[in-house]
């Protein structure tokens, strides 16, 4: 595994909705202190995999990724072998539960289960755990809460989550900063089942306005799971953010058609940590910023 790279991002002025950010890797020799004036983030814009050049697929394939997660992210894992198996020469990406000392001689990503849908702090707590044992050997490390984490199926109101979250990942932020740590929102429940959408709005406006303010690399995934493939916002009957009905088969978990854009969108993240997307439009993007801390 080369050494780390750019994981402090530092907010500049008003942010946009999507500026650049991109991670160098280089010898420790050749490394410099750099301060990444930029933030990314990953929204239904990012869902079409095939705007994605083969160089930038070949760059997030050399990363070493850790990624917890519980049910829809096993419904990710399940998009990205979707997309492996129409175009395997493009989307292929060594995915693995091996342990932290497989980052040695390899590249990919490293997933392992994490706490128990409806506890949503045992999923931090697991994550936290995962990070400290080993997994801080990764460049990019995620967790993801499910649909069910949130009232009313659990007992622990959306703020309070969203305050253990901060304050667990503020702290592995602080503690391993050669890690670039990817900030999640909370996935939804379909407008049809609309469950605890209200809490997950909490959480979400939370996430998003924190990762503005504080420059956070964040993946979306309500953003993407709430527009429908035309890209048009999706608001259920009593006015709260929500998935479209399409893209899921119980009301919650994502159905082929939902996992792979997730999956796609995931592809994004990847490619642009490891510097593709200098060329995009619109011309809000930021310069690059190469760079290690």
């Amino acid at each position: 595994m080369t050494p780390g790279f750019c994981a402090k991002i530092i907010l500049m002025g008003v942010l946009v909705c999507l500026v650049e950010l991109v991670v160098g890797k280089a010898p420790a020799a050749a490394r410099e202190e750099v301060s990444v004036t930029a933030v990314l983030v990953i929204d239904h814009t990012m869902v079409d995999v095939a705007q994605i050049s083969q160089a930038g697929l070949d760059g997030a394939r050399q990363l070493d990724i850790f990624f917890a997660h519980r049910s829809v992210g096993g419904n990710i894992l399940d998009g990205l072998a979707d997309w492996q198996a129409q175009d395997p020469l493009r989307y292929t990406l060594p995915i693995t539960t091996a342990g932290p000392s497989w980052y040695a001689g390899n590249n990919g990503l490293l997933h392992q289960l994490i706490g128990v849908n409806g506890e949503p702090y045992s999923k931090i707590e697991g994550f936290d755990t995962f990070v400290r044992a080993g997994s801080w050997q990764a460049e990019v490390a995620m967790m993801k809460f499910c649909p069910s984490d949130t009232l009313p199926f659990g007992v622990v109101p959306a703020a309070d989550i969203w305050a253990a979250y901060r304050q667990m990942m503020t702290a592995l932020e602080q503690t391993y900063p050669n890690v670039t740590f990817v900030w999640w929102t909370m996935p939804l429940a379909t407008a049809a089942d609309d469950r605890g959408n209200n809490e997950k709005e909490i959480f979400n406006e939370m996430a998003r306005t924190y990762c503005a303010a504080q420059g956070c690399v964040l993946f979306d995934i309500a953003d993407i799971e709430s527009h429908d493939p035309q890209g048009n916002p999706v608001v259920s009957a009593a006015g709260y953010e929500a998935m479209w009905n399409g893209y899921a088969y119980d009301g919650a978990h994502l159905n082929e058609v939902g996992r792979q854009r997730v999956a796609a969108a995931f592809w994004w993240l990847l490619a642009r940590l490891a510097g593709w997307g200098s060329n995009l439009t619109p011309a809000a993007y930021l310069p690059i910023v190469l760079g290690d801390m």
